[in-house]
């Protein structure tokens, strides 16, 4: 009877192991299953967004080749441009934005570090337009030009950019994407997100179109120009486009 005992409690262990394993088993093969079909699903939710942004930009191409044929000195708002498509279930909104209508941020030469004057100028303009720390005209002319030498508000590397917990060099270049902005000292987060809107780095010339630049921009372009007279220029482009340079 003991033996017997024994053989049923061996046999009751070997099946509810079996049976465990059996679980495990199942329960790895349902979960295979469902991220496979999940990764299917979001390849082919990736394709559909993928051919859909390729669609979204020969858009906004085409639209704006039109509206630029029908009308050379295009005007527009602060937010740009939108146009709008419908692909089955699926939409995309492209929204065009002239980097023309902001200030240049090639404030200096890089190799001499001379300041490129109506550039500079504008910049700093643009600065204390939004409250901004006067100082990070200096810091992003230090980051571009060649030397080690730091202005008397910016910074380089030996004094400050080599004894951060990370250290690196500065560009000792113009900026590659408005991102870069963050890595100069004194651009912190809520600087970029303030200054961002108005600034770009494909900007050669520095020159502006006036017909699409923002009030913001408009009044750092002189110091005579007050917001009142910037809003004015704004009311009257919608109906008169600029057409003398």
């Amino acid at each position: 009877m003991t033996s017997s005992r024994k053989e049923g409690g061996y046999a009751l262990i070997i099946t509810l192991l079996v049976t465990t394993l059996l679980v495990a088993v199942v329960v790895e093969f349902a979960y295979s299953v469902y991220v496979s079909t999940a990764r299917a699903a979001n390849f082919t939710g990736s394709q559909r967004a993928s051919l859909l942004a390729a669609n979204g930009v020969k858009l906004g191409q085409k639209a704006l080749a039109l509206l630029l044929a029908a009308d050379p000195y295009l005007s527009s708002a602060k937010d740009g441009l939108a146009f709008s498509r419908v692909e089955g279930d699926l939409s995309v909104t492209v929204r065009a934005v002239d980097e023309l209508s902001k200030i240049s941020t090639r404030v200096v030469y890089t190799g001499t570090g001379v300041l490129n004057d109506n550039i500079h100028g504008s910049y700093a303009r643009l600065v204390s337009h939004l409250s901004l720390d006067p100082n990070l005209t200096d810091t992003l002319a230090d980051w571009i030009d060649s030397d080690d030498e730091p202005r008397i508000y910016g910074a380089e590397g030996r004094d400050f950019y080599r004894s951060l917990p990370s250290p690196y060099d500065p560009k000792n270049g113009y900026l590659g994407s408005l991102e870069e902005l963050l890595m100069i000292k004194d651009y912190t987060r809520e600087v970029f997100d303030a200054i961002s809107p108005y600034v770009t780095v494909h900007n050669n010339t520095g020159a502006v179109n006036i017909n699409t630049a923002p009030a913001p921009v408009i009044m750092a372009l002189s110091e005579n120009i007050t917001e009142e007279l910037a809003e004015r220029l704004i009311r009257y482009r919608k109906e008169n486009t600029f057409k003398d340079r």
